[in-house]
């Protein structure tokens, strides 16, 4: 068995234990209509059982969900509102899934997110016609100790912290706790720093905000 210590979204350490082993690539697309795209890839796709008759079942197994749409990418996206489709694009082992579901508020996502993760956070999110953001605040404390259990969201979230958000038009004009490429339509989040994350008090904070306009005149500074 392998433990997986996942950084979500929201900076929460979670431990998940699998038997099926994998590399995950999130994209997530903010439209400009203000609906989400959310791609899974998952590659790689082994399991690591001692015998060559269990690793066969559990590659299988997992393999058959995917099948039925109710392997734990998809259940945990479906979970969250949205209509996932799956496409096996190798179908020998080590396989590769790819995974997609468009939900229609960001704002809405967002909300059910840290909602059915139970996170001590205060999220603020903002929306209209030419853009959106959001603010996340995670009490470190209170999310200490704090077990996923069963919870279906925890094995879509395996390799959210090298997620990306991409705006498919305008740009991001501010960010906190994220990295922006050059052209400002990509983000990718950022480790808070170690000491931080030791000293186990205090508030993480990630802000995001952005236009859909193209070429935006003079953005703030990040930061």
């Amino acid at each position: 068995m392998k433990t997986l210590k996942l950084l979500v979204g929201a900076g929460l350490a979670l431990v998940l234990a699998a038997c099926v082993l994998k590399t995950t690539r999130h994209t997530v697309y903010l439209e400009p209509d203000g609906s989400v795209v959310w791609t899974v890839l998952e590659e790689d796709v082994h399991s690591d059982a001692r015998t060559a008759v269990d690793r066969r079942k559990e590659e299988c197994d997992w393999l058959a969900a995917v099948h039925a749409g109710e392997h734990g990418v998809a259940r945990g996206l479906a979970l969250l509102g949205g209509d996932p489709v799956s496409r096996v694009l190798r179908s020998e082992r080590p396989f590769v899934v790819w995974t997609e579901a468009r939900f229609d508020s960001f704002e809405e996502l967002a909300t059910r997110l840290v909602s059915d993760l139970q996170l001590p956070a205060r999220l603020d999110v903002d929306s209209g016609a030419g853009g959106g953001g959001f603010t996340l605040e995670l009490d470190l404390a209170a999310a200490e100790g704090m077990d996923g259990g069963d919870n279906p969201l925890i094995e879509l979230l395996d390799g959210i912290e090298n997620a990306r958000l991409v705006l498919p038009e305008g740009e991001f004009v501010s960010a906190e706790g994220f990295e922006l490429d050059e052209n400002r339509r990509t983000a990718r989040p950022l480790a808070p720093p170690d000491e931080v994350l030791e000293a186990k008090a205090g508030t993480i904070r990630w802000s995001l905000h952005w236009t859909t306009a193209r070429n935006a005149a003079n953005p703030p500074p990040l930061g």
